[in-house]
């Protein structure tokens, strides 16, 4: 069976050539990614953005990005949905209220010798073995075995909003 998470994102365009991705939470079904997003969207440092949400669907136990930095650095984006099926089921039929989190970071310099970096997200797994599994896997591979110590893994709560304070600036 296929299960579906929801990983509610918010994509602020800082300048035209930056764009800050910022994760906010994983949600068990698309009914409770848009209920976070509908009070976020009232709170200070997003209610002047609040058309800024994006909902990314994700299969449940699949390894979404194999590729490592070897070929998109310096791309900011958001990761892309996963197609899915008729027989899939949202999360929470599972009632799972923790998930694992896999992602992967990267620092380098830019041209003017400023510092960017980036994070992209490789998976959502139901148990803390699965994620393992595949950060094992991953480090043995070209664009991932340079920058082992940049995996990020984490136990995350399902349905519970990690980012709160949005963007402030002083304009």
């Amino acid at each position: 069976m296929n299960y579906i998470v929801y990983i509610l994102f918010h994509e602020h365009k800082i300048t035209p050539t930056n764009i800050d991705i910022m994760y906010c939470g994983i949600f068990d079904s698309e009914e409770s990614a848009i209920s976070a997003i509908d009070l976020l969207k009232l709170s200070p440092g997003f209610n002047e953005t609040p058309n800024c949400f994006k909902i990314v669907r994700f299969r449940l136990d699949k390894t979404h990005w194999e590729e490592g930095f070897s070929s998109l650095i310096g791309e900011s984006t958001l990761p892309e949905s996963d197609e899915f099926f008729d027989s899939a089921q949202p999360l929470k039929e599972l009632n799972l209220k923790d998930v694992y989190l896999l992602t992967h970071f990267f620092d380098f310099e830019l041209n003017n010798g400023k510092y960017h970096d980036e994070c992209r997200y490789i998976g959502v797994y139901s148990t803390e073995e699965n994620m393992l599994e595949s950060m094992k896997r991953l480090s043995l591979k070209d664009g991932f075995k340079e920058y082992k110590e940049a995996f990020g893994d984490v136990g995350v709560e399902v349905n519970k909003v990690e980012w709160t304070c949005g963007y402030f600036t002083t304009d």
